[in-house]
């Protein structure tokens, strides 16, 4: 019996360094958020709803660790271009009554590109512009965990 608690005792401490050592967390990814804007003055609806897009996703961005948002295309490692979005009218509940929330879909497509590679994603949400960008973050986290993005060591 003694023999068995001596050489548990070994094999626990010859994988407890292992077990101890902590994640090594890698630099945030350099992000940039765009969107296409018109070159005149007159800005269209799809224009302020792309533009509106993209500042709610700065913000939702910030609040990541795992990013790190930059201020021009040259200093990131990831360019995310906002290309559209959208919102669908969904089927009312048959309950009656007034509803408190609108019943919609809410989608925002994006191009996102990391040096040769490039890919297209959109985010849905219910109601909200926000619960779409959150969603589309988890996707683009899932996305840069999936590829070589370049200058990442």
């Amino acid at each position: 019996m003694r023999t068995l608690v001596a050489l548990g005792l070994v094999l626990a401490s010859a994988f407890a360094p292992a077990a101890q050592k902590a994640p090594k967390h890698a630099a945030p990814v350099r992000i940039f958020v765009t969107t296409a804007q018109s070159a005149d003055a007159t800005v269209s609806e799809d224009e302020k709803g792309r533009l509106e897009a993209v500042a709610i996703l700065q913000d939702v961005l910030k609040g990541k660790s795992q990013f790190a948002l930059v201020q021009t295309a040259g200093e990131a490692q990831v360019v995310v271009e906002v290309l559209n979005r959208e919102e669908r009218s969904m089927a009312q509940g048959g309950f009656g009554g007034a509803s408190l929330t609108k019943f919609s879909e809410t989608i925002v497509r994006v191009k996102v590109t990391a040096g040769a590679d490039q890919s297209e994603l959109k985010g849905v949400g219910q109601g909200s512009w926000k619960s779409a960008v959150k969603d589309l973050v988890e996707r683009l986290s899932k996305w840069v965990n999936n590829h070589v993005i370049p200058g990442s060591s």
